[in-house]
């Protein structure tokens, strides 16, 4: 699908809340979300990412920096893998996840990850601990 709506999410400054519409970047300080309803908040940079236009089995948006938990079957085996969600541009060119378990990124569709195996437990800001391994 070539046609996916371009949004950003974005941590507002000085409010813990999450801002989704379009990203502005402006001066060094100055990085903001304009809501669809023409809401403006400054956001923290570093939380800002891009929406992928693909939703986890529950039809939740799956934005860069969401940590997911991929469930599965492969050759009869179930896994259960946890993993950030990453626009790759070395290996695959597009969206991918990435396993800190198996040091492997995946692309998103029909030859890698299914998005109706994927459930968003987290993102990287609030929940880094989730890709620890052990």
């Amino acid at each position: 699908n070539m046609k996916r709506e371009i949004k950003f999410r974005g941590m507002g400054i000085g409010i813990y809340k999450w801002f989704t519409g379009h990203y502005t970047e402006g001066n060094q300080d100055y990085h903001y979300i304009t809501r669809p309803d023409g809401y403006v908040w400054q956001v923290i940079p570093e939380t800002v990412g891009e929406f992928t236009g693909i939703k986890d089995k529950n039809g939740v948006e799956i934005y860069e920096g969401d940590i997911i938990v991929w469930s599965g079957t492969l050759d009869g085996c179930i896994f259960n893998h946890v993993c950030e969600v990453i626009f790759d541009l070395y290996q695959w060119c597009g969206w991918a996840i990435y396993s800190p378990q198996q040091k492997s990124t995946i692309p998103f569709g029909e030859h890698g990850c299914n998005p109706n195996e994927v459930n968003i437990v987290g993102n990287v800001y609030e929940n880094k601990e989730l890709l620890k391994t052990n």
